[in-house]
């Protein structure tokens, strides 16, 4: 998809296929969730959120000891503040943050190999949180909006 021009048919084929098996992929976890619940303990779906949310934090830990600040973080992503790094920092930030949870990942789950990795994926010029009602001062999980000015190594109008 990155080798496609931002826009092109060929580009928004390649990120409909993508979409479509996250979608697909999140359609799977939340029906083990929902017949999990009914038949057994949703101790799979429970596993699934639970990896996610230990990656992920142990990526924050390691994208702040290098220095950056992670302003928000949930299951499967990570937001940044770039304040005045480089598009080439942060696509370097992403390899090494890359190898050092592959590295954690064999450690701690005792494997061989990982396949995980972190993709810098978008630059937001501008970003909105809204706040959760009734939690406190915590951000609300996936409630956010944003004016997107870089994706895939291209700029976006």
């Amino acid at each position: 998809m990155k080798q496609q021009v931002y826009g092109t048919p060929e580009y928004n084929a390649l990120y409909n296929i993508q979409y479509a098996a996250k979608d697909f992929a999140n359609g799977v976890y939340g029906t083990l969730k929902t017949f999990s619940r009914m038949s057994h303990p949703y101790y799979i779906a429970s596993a699934i959120t639970t990896m996610g949310q230990t990656i992920n934090k142990k990526a924050a830990e390691f994208i702040e000891t290098e220095g950056f600040i992670v302003i928000y973080s949930d299951t499967d992503s990570s937001f940044v503040l770039m304040k005045n790094h480089s598009i080439e920092e942060m696509q370097n930030l992403s390899k090494l943050i890359t190898a050092k949870i592959g590295e954690w990942v064999k450690q701690e789950f005792n494997c061989d190999k990982s396949t995980l990795f972190l993709e810098f994926e978008c630059i937001y010029d501008a970003l909105l949180f809204c706040k959760s009602s009734g939690k406190g001062e915590k951000g609300s999980k996936k409630r956010y909006a944003y004016i997107k000015t870089w994706q895939d190594g291209k700029t976006v109008n």
